[in-house]
């Protein structure tokens, strides 16, 4: 296939020109710029015909297995040992609650409305199990909440990802192990086979991680780190996958360990040196500011190509089915309800001033984890059924980003904060966003 460089170039430059002016937006009026991306992406594919439809369609799952790859590190490098043994544990069950009833919901819908059968309605409820940790986090920042209701939001923002990463792949490759092996698939065999895949990825994913922690400490000068880190990721996913491990968990393993690792060099900390009777520095991260600038730099590039990518592969004729709506209207309240039994359970007798507990409830817009998971089953393991999960997970996606940034607006309304004051005396002193 010949592709047509110039309308590709500059649909690649809206992209990043688009995910900026939405970023502006973001900060201004707090309308996430997933809503802006998805329909740049549909005016360029299906409204106009500027760009290859079908050329974007295949580059997709390219970029999707880009992005799952770039969560999960990301993820791995955001995550302390500390709060793996001693937990978050609020913000961790909160993750695993609201992922596992969403899952529930979403099924249920996708069982009994769309006709799928449990096993695909469960993957497409997995995909939608998690809030996008890139919006809900600057999202949470701006809510006036205090510092344990952020570190909350922080940590099940990062377990969700990881859990809906790792849940709909592992699925769907038990669901490509059953499909290969037919009807007569042992299940035995097929537990094996699947223990052995998360085996290896983890297995891999820390060997790799210590040596190219080692490696990152032998660098004398700070020019091609970022750039031989993400070979490294890229190389170590593919041969994984050639082994048949998860890819996925061994770039978790491989982002928990580089982002833990200490140098020797020690280097000042002016928030330790705040608090009495601590030391003023501590020992700088094998992976510095400088590289995770840069990784903040691919990160924001990959996030606006995807979400561009999947605005130009919806099908629209899909889209204007009056089921298709319903569907997604149907799905996005599994999401909204999941969230809100989680953060009852969670922390509904908890210590939290109800505008914080309120704020949380609020945090459930979907982002780059549902739409590059959504599209994975039949992009990347041909799961049959699943051809249409990734426009379904499109439109939840900005469903749940227009509902959530709506009643963020309405609650922060000095009206609406005042009834909240009234429930919560604790919380009025604490200085809250300007509406």
């Amino acid at each position: 296939m010949v592709i047509d460089i110039d309308p590709f170039l500059v649909a690649v430059g809206l992209m990043v020109f688009g995910a900026f002016v939405g970023s502006l937006v973001f900060k201004r009026f707090r309308l996430p710029d997933i809503i802006l991306l998805v329909v740049l992406g549909v005016v360029l594919g299906p409204i106009t015909d500027f760009v290859d439809v079908e050329l974007f369609a295949k580059i997709a799952p390219l970029v999707g297995t880009v992005a799952i790859i770039i969560i999960l590190f990301d993820g791995g490098l955001k995550v302390r040992y500390a709060e793996i043994i001693h937990g978050v544990a609020s913000g961790s069950l909160l993750a695993l609650l609201v992922f596992s009833a969403t899952a529930l919901l979403c099924g249920l819908v996708a069982r009994y409305i769309i006709g799928v059968n449990w096993s695909l309605a469960l993957l497409l409820g997995m995909a939608l199990g998690g809030a996008g940790a890139a919006i809900v986090i600057p999202l949470i920042q701006q809510l006036g909440v205090g510092d344990r209701t952020k570190t909350i939001v922080s940590i099940e923002a990062a377990t969700a990802d990881v859990l809906v990463v790792v849940g709909v792949v592992g699925l769907s490759t038990a669901l490509a192990l059953k499909q290969a092996g037919g009807p007569g698939l042992d299940p035995g065999d097929f537990t094996k086979d699947l223990v052995q895949t998360f085996a290896v990825g983890v297995a891999v994913g820390i060997a790799a991680g210590l040596g190219w922690v080692w490696a990152l400490k032998q660098f004398a000068e700070r020019g091609y780190e970022y750039a031989l880190t993400m070979a490294v990721l890229f190389l170590m996913y593919a041969g994984v996958e050639m082994l048949h491990g998860s890819g996925a968990l061994a770039v978790l393993a491989f982002g928990l360990v580089v982002g833990n690792a200490r140098k020797t060099t020690k280097v000042e900390n002016p928030e330790l040196a705040r608090k009495k009777g601590r030391r003023s520095w501590q020992y700088a991260p094998v992976f510095g500011v400088d590289l995770a600038h840069l990784h903040e730099e691919l990160v924001f590039f990959v996030r606006a190509f995807f979400f561009v990518a999947l605005g130009v592969v919806i099908n629209l004729d899909v889209l204007v089915s009056p089921r298709f709506i319903a569907v997604g209207l149907l799905l996005t309240l599994g999401v909204f309800l999941g969230r809100v039994w989680g953060v009852l359970v969670v922390l509904g007798r908890g210590k939290l001033a109800e505008w914080d507990k309120l704020a949380v409830t609020l945090m459930f817009p979907l982002g780059l984890a549902a739409a590059a998971l959504s599209i994975l089953p039949f992009d990347r393991y041909g799961i049959v059924g699943t051809e249409d999960f990734g426009s379904y997970a499109a439109v939840v996606i900005v469903l749940t980003n227009l509902l959530s940034s709506a009643l963020v607006y309405v609650v922060n309304l000095d009206k609406v904060r005042a009834k909240i004051f009234t429930d919560a005396p604790e919380a009025r002193e604490r200085p809250w966003a300007a509406p």
